[in-house]
């Protein structure tokens, strides 16, 4: 440390002692320490308050929830298996019916892998949140993703294909060998070839052998 004499207004000398840089340094550095603590823990109590509220999200149970099947086949979803259970059939790919919340939550544990897998998309934030199926429906794909499958370039469909999970490939895969069916030209080769290598699934056999079903069903 270094000393310093300074005289008073009554002209008395004091001695003053002046510290070192260096401890300056240290204490400022342990004052921005404390600073940012108190920040940090300023931040984690509302990230914990927003949880919290947003875990309490009320959703009454007569509240009416739109739900969109994303089968491309007839699709049932059931509220249970006892007498008196009711039933919620979608007809079409990308059909929207309004739930009730009460009725959902019975289709949600009565269907867990339906759920979970993308046969039919919850169209509720909160509903999502509740049932604590957000990373579920992080690797799902929307109707939106599904159809541009088949309208987007080759490289943008085969990195969406490739990014679904099994149960939505093999509803994309129905899809494809359904439109090839009907119009061999509405679906691209390429995005046809790598999907079958990927499903081991012979797209164009089974489409030609559909066709040929059908007619043959049509004539009698």
């Amino acid at each position: 440390m270094t000393k310093k004499t300074l005289t008073s207004a009554n002209n008395e000398e004091v001695e003053m002692v002046m510290p070192t840089l260096e401890k300056l340094f240290a204490e400022n550095n342990k004052l921005r320490q404390q600073l940012l603590e108190i920040e940090s823990q300023a931040v984690q109590l509302k990230v914990e308050e927003a949880i919290e509220e947003d875990s309490d999200v009320d959703i009454r149970p007569d509240k009416y929830i739109k739900v969109m099947s994303l089968c491309p086949h007839p699709l049932n979803l059931s509220t249970g298996r006892e007498r008196g259970h009711k039933t919620v059939r979608f007809a079409r790919f990308g059909e929207v019916k309004r739930i009730l919340y009460k009725d959902l939550v019975d289709i949600i544990e009565n269907h867990p892998t339906f759920t979970e897998e993308g046969l039919y998309y919850i169209l509720n934030k909160d509903v999502i949140r509740r049932h604590g199926l957000d990373d579920a429906y992080a690797k799902i794909l929307t109707k939106e993703k599904i159809e541009l499958v088949f309208s987007e370039n080759n490289d943008t469909s085969i990195a969406l294909f490739k990014s679904a999970n099994p149960r939505q490939k093999s509803t994309i895969t129905d899809m494809i060998i359904a439109k090839y069916r009907e119009d061999e030209e509405s679906v691209d080769k390429n995005i046809i070839h790598i999907v079958s290598k990927d499903t081991g699934i012979d797209i164009i056999t089974l489409a030609e052998e559909g066709k040929v079903f059908l007619e043959q069903t049509q004539k009698k």
